[in-house]
């Protein structure tokens, strides 16, 4: 029930998609109630309350692995963005951490709870414990960014719901010239970075004479590096999804393939045995993903960028912030998604990113919610959806590495551990 409403905004795309989804997430719901069966032990409920809890993320870690790449959505520390108590702890354990804390909260409640009348106080002692749990991350420093500014400003476009709706991949030169025109506005007082979100361009710009001009033209005009999200295609007829870096005379000087493919939305696994799914043929082609991590460096800068999916996978982010990056951007095309949830959800997971790292995030997305996200998971500016916008702020770089970013792949091995023990 629970992943079926959180998932609903897939039900106007693919119903059939949206039906596997849930089925899958269900299963592993299935396999976490059959582990808190065999771990309780009702003379040992603190001990079992935190088995528990270890298994529950240790769960929601496997969930982002398997099936074709995994997939993160709806993960219980996601509830707490913007909990001021319990959020800093992502910077040290990751959302996965969070997770945890509120698992072993609620379970530890609950063994009180049936414990209060005949054992009143152990029953309080237990509460004590999950306040504890609750309270303490919020000692937790932030490492807050100390590095010089960078001015960014966020192009929303914005999408014709008519297009919207008619492709996952937009397909229109009129998304192209609604950020083109927006893009203009910036001739006044250029910022050091613009940034176009994913599928601001539906054909590859250094390629296409029809759309080049529309990319080439305002960025000279505005005169800003500017990040362009665009799918590109290869001389051998590979066709990609990338980010591409403009310098002020609109040369492109570096790109970013998308790495972490969206399955059945951008390629489609064991496509040669499921041929007969009508709905696969929205998808005529595969994306082929890159290998290397986004890392964009313009003039007393260097951010890593990673693209739409890519965001709701910690330790990809982790790693591409580990290169070095003082900010992150994440570009994202939510159109089709239309006014349901999911634009709100992606940048919940930006939240998390943000203290994870301990870096600012620009969420740059083509249709909104656009969003810039401080360092502690606050989100100081956003947009509203279906709107042209310009969102621009001024992004302190930071230097220091938070604990999630230097160890966060091992974490999940301490909740296997903890939950086997």
């Amino acid at each position: 029930m629970y992943f079926g409403v959180l998932l609903s905004w897939l039900i106007p795309i693919t119903r059939l998609g949206w039906f596997v989804l849930v089925a899958v997430q269900a299963v592993y719901m299935a396999l976490l109630l059959a582990f808190t069966a065999a771990v309780w032990r009702e003379e040992s409920p603190v001990r079992s309350s935190f088995a528990i809890a270890a298994g529950w993320a240790a769960v929601e870690w496997l969930r982002g692995l398997w099936p074709v790449g995994g997939f993160t959505w709806g993960g219980l520390g996601y509830t707490q963005h913007d909990n001021p108590l319990l959020l800093p702890l992502a910077s040290i354990a990751g959302v996965w951490g969070i997770s945890f804390v509120v698992a072993s909260a609620n379970a530890l409640v609950l063994a009180a709870g049936v414990r209060f009348r005949r054992e009143p106080l152990f029953a309080t002692r237990i509460i004590a414990m999950a306040a504890v749990a609750v309270f303490l991350p919020v000692l937790v420093p932030i490492p807050a960014p100390e590095g010089p500014a960078v001015d960014v400003a966020v192009v929303q476009g914005n999408v014709p719901k008519f297009v919207a709706v008619g492709s996952r991949i937009i397909e229109d030169r009129i998304v192209a010239e609604n950020h083109a025109r927006q893009h203009v506005r910036l001739v006044s007082d250029p910022p050091d970075l613009a940034v176009w979100p994913e599928n601001a361009i539906d054909r590859d710009p250094t390629r296409d004479p029809e759309l080049g001009p529309l990319v080439i033209e305002p960025i000279r005009a505005v005169g800003a590096y500017t990040l362009v999200g665009a799918v590109t295609e290869t001389d051998d007829g590979k066709v990609l999804n990338q980010d591409l870096l403009y310098t002020p005379d609109a040369r492109p000087v570096a790109r970013y393939t998308k790495n972490h493919l969206v399955p059945y939305g951008e390629y489609v696994p064991f496509r040669r045995y499921l041929s007969w799914i009508k709905a696969l043929e929205q998808v005529p082609r595969d994306m082929t993903p890159g290998e290397r991590p986004g890392i964009f460096d313009v003039p007393g800068a260097r951010f890593a960028a990673v693209i739409c999916f890519e965001n709701a996978f910690p330790d990809l982010v982790r790693r591409f912030v580990a290169r070095n990056a003082g900010f992150l951007v994440v570009s994202t095309n939510n159109a089709t998604f239309l006014r349901s949830p999911a634009s709100a959800q992606h940048v919940v997971m930006s939240e998390l990113r943000a203290v994870e790292n301990g870096r600012w995030v620009v969420h740059a997305a083509i249709s909104g919610i656009s969003a810039i996200v401080d360092h502690r998971g606050r989100v100081v500016g956003e947009t509203a959806l279906f709107k042209p916008a310009i969102l621009r702020a001024d992004i302190p770089q930071g230097k220091a590495r938070t604990v999630f970013n230097v160890i966060g792949g091992w974490i999940p091995v301490m909740f296997f551990v903890g939950a086997l023990g």
